[in-house]
């Protein structure tokens, strides 16, 4: 498994991303994977997109890794992310299981010496799980909820809980979603909510 977390270890310890997004500052530079697949741009993306800047000033190395979906590819996050000066990488993906994607991950984190896979999203989970194994990367993952009212969704929801039971620190946007990861399996002390929040500088004049 992916970095283990170690007993007595600190949340913030197991993956210094998590204490970022609270509010604290981490000294040393990180070379951080944000890895989604997005069907368009919605709150978790803006939210990747916010964290990600806030990261680049900080002086991490930030790259959001961006599924391209065979089936139904949308490019409105990776223009957004383009445009904001945010470096991209497409990630190509043929069908709902695809073991070249993860290879193709996989690559991407011993290559380029990536500290922290940082997933958002149930495929983005698995696939980032799937490639982390036998890595020394950091797993994060923030969890925004399962909003899928189809059979199929909810199976995916259901997968996706089950992979975040090996991740060994999350990030609920809402005490919901905690409750909802530890009725699942997830160990309590390796989740914190951290709420979405709002760049105040949009609205500065």
């Amino acid at each position: 498994m992916a970095c283990a977390f170690k007993q007595g270890q600190s949340l913030e310890e197991a993956d210094p991303i998590v204490s970022l997004r609270r509010g604290q500052i981490s000294m040393t530079r990180l070379r951080v994977f944000q890895l989604i697949s997005s069907g368009g741009f919605y709150g978790a993306e803006n939210m990747a997109i916010q964290l990600s800047l806030v990261l680049k000033n900080l002086n991490h190395e930030l790259t959001i890794g961006i599924f391209r979906n065979a089936h139904r590819p949308n490019l409105e996050l990776a223009q957004v992310a383009r445009r904001s000066g945010l470096q991209v990488e497409m990630i190509e993906c043929r069908g709902r299981v695809d073991f070249g994607t993860v290879a193709s991950i996989r690559n991407r984190i011993l290559h380029r010496g990536i500290d922290i896979v940082h997933s958002h999203g149930y495929k983005a989970n698995i696939y980032g799980y799937l490639a982390a194994r036998g890595t020394n990367v950091r797993l994060v993952a923030t969890c925004h909820n399962w909003a899928g009212k189809t059979l199929t969704m909810r199976i995916y929801a259901a997968l996706d809980r089950v992979f975040l039971r090996g991740f060994p620190a999350i990030a609920a946007v809402s005490n919901a979603v905690q409750e909802c990861l530890v009725q699942s399996g997830v160990p309590r002390h390796r989740t914190r909510v951290v709420k979405n929040g709002i760049d105040t500088e949009l609205f500065s004049g």
